[in-house]
This record gives C-alpha cells, structure tokens and sequence, in this order.
C-alpha cells in the first residue's frame, strides 16, 4: 500500500467550493423555512380574524359594560356615603 498525501494546496480550493455550496444551500433552505413561516403566520392571522376575534370581542365588550356600570354604582354609593356616628 502506498502512502500518497497531497499537499495543502491542493485540497483548499475543494474546500472552499464545499463550503460555498454550503452556505449556498443553507441560505436557501433558511429563505424556505422562513416563507413557510410567513405563510403559517398568515394563516394563524387571518384564522384569529375570521373565528376567534368575532367571538372575543363581544366578550371583551360585555366585560367593558360590566366595569362601567359597577364603577358608576361604586361612584355613586361613594357620594351618598354617610358614616355611621354612633351617639
């Protein structure tokens, strides 16, 4: 069997070109994932625009009315408070 190495010089330019069809790949398969992403994303959104949102809102809105009333109630309780004295 025959020991044959070859120099340094020779093997760098191979490497450098695998290493540019690596990043090359990488940089392409990063841009896939990423407009899956985006696409996912869009889907999620128009999904919470279309099912959840309608249904939320009306209770984000029962919920608003609720506080107002009971803080207009408080408020006016407050005015008309008249502390016991005890004689």
């Amino acid at each position: 069997m025959q020991n044959v190495t070859q120099p340094m010089s020779h093997t760098l330019p191979y490497i450098a070109c695998t290493f540019k069809l690596f990043c090359a790949s990488y940089r392409e398969t990063k841009e896939k994932i990423q407009g899956y992403g985006e696409l996912a994303q869009g889907y999620a959104d128009a999904f919470y625009e279309d099912h959840i949102q309608p249904v939320t809102d009306t209770y984000v809105e029962w919920v608003s009315s609720l506080k107002d009333s009971m803080w207009e109630k408080i408020q006016s309780n407050m005015e008309n408070y008249m502390p016991f004295t005890g004689n």
